[in-house]
């Protein structure tokens, strides 16, 4: 029995060499040399016998054709995948459930639509609520229609992030738990970190987190490296957790930077309470001064 993804890939051999023209060649001879050239690459036990690719003529899926073939799969699904000749002459003429009777049965959904059991059934194999509509957002969708979702959800991890439909300091602190920097938070979860950094929450979420080192810059100039010489100095007391930025600890630590666009990158949390407090003009006269100095 040739797998149904071998079987794809033979297929697509096949289809692209039909579309290649040529006169010479009929299509059975196309379709042939296709095959064999999957044969001598894969080998005869992935790629199978050239009766699973040969084009049938019609009549050739008798009731009994169809039963025989139907035999070597285990569901619906991967026998349609792996021989969708012998599938739909079974569909076209009602023999699926003589075709079956070995197969899982079609419990999934019933009548066409999704039942509470069904979906009970469906989410189980998931952890969590985003796994289970990625994976199977038909069933997730009927049981958020429905409200079953608690119903069908009391094995997975509960959804404590957000309450109220919005992200408390709580919500943010213990998600953020679970992050080594803030970089690495932000990727993960866009929504805690947006909102703890719109709420100036960031210091209060983040103290377990390391900062990033900065990245060396090799002096342009010896009047630069006089301009930079305050960047050795310790970060402020108020650039601790917890603690309010004032216009002193926001004048020492744009010092620390060797221009503008540096601090807004590597101290934003300075640099937006400078703007929103009038003090931005202040903290950078330092770098002013250095340009007309040069």
């Amino acid at each position: 029995m040739t797998q149904a993804p071998m079987r794809a890939a033979v297929l697509r051999a096949i289809k692209r060499l039909l579309a290649v023209p040529g006169g010479a060649v009929d299509p059975a001879q196309k379709r042939r040399l296709a095959y064999d050239a999957m044969l001598f690459r894969y080998g005869a036990d992935q790629v199978g016998p050239w009766d699973d690719y040969e084009v049938k003529e019609s009549g050739f899926w008798t009731l009994e054709a169809c039963k025989a073939d139907a035999l070597n799969h285990q569901t619906r699904s991967a026998w349609k995948q792996a021989s969708r000749g012998a599938y739909d002459a079974a569909l076209r003429e009602g023999w699926m459930d003589e075709c079956c009777p070995h197969m899982a049965p079609v419990t999934a959904r019933r009548g066409g639509s999704w039942t509470l059991e069904a979906c009970k059934a469906d989410a189980l194999p998931h952890h969590t609520r985003k796994a289970w509509r990625q994976a199977s957002f038909g069933a997730y969708d009927a049981a958020l229609r429905n409200g079953w979702l608690d119903e069908c959800c009391p094995h997975m991890a509960p959804v404590t992030a957000r309450r109220g439909g919005s992200w408390t300091l709580e919500a943010c602190k213990a998600d953020a738990q679970n992050h080594q920097t803030r970089w690495a938070w932000a990727q993960a979860s866009r929504g805690a970190y947006l909102a703890a950094r719109r709420n100036g929450w960031l210091d209060l979420c983040c103290p377990h987190m390391r900062r990033p080192d900065p990245c060396p810059r090799a002096p342009k100039a010896p009047q630069a490296r006089a301009q930079r010489a305050p960047a050795t100095t310790k970060a402020p007391a108020s650039a601790r957790p917890g603690e309010a930025w004032t216009r002193e600890s926001c004048l020492a630590d744009a010092r620390r930077h060797p221009r503008l666009g540096v601090w807004w990158s590597r101290s934003r949390e300075a640099h937006d309470a400078a703007k929103r407090n009038g003090w931005l003009d202040e903290c950078c006269a330092h770098w002013r001064q250095g340009r007309r100095a040069a």
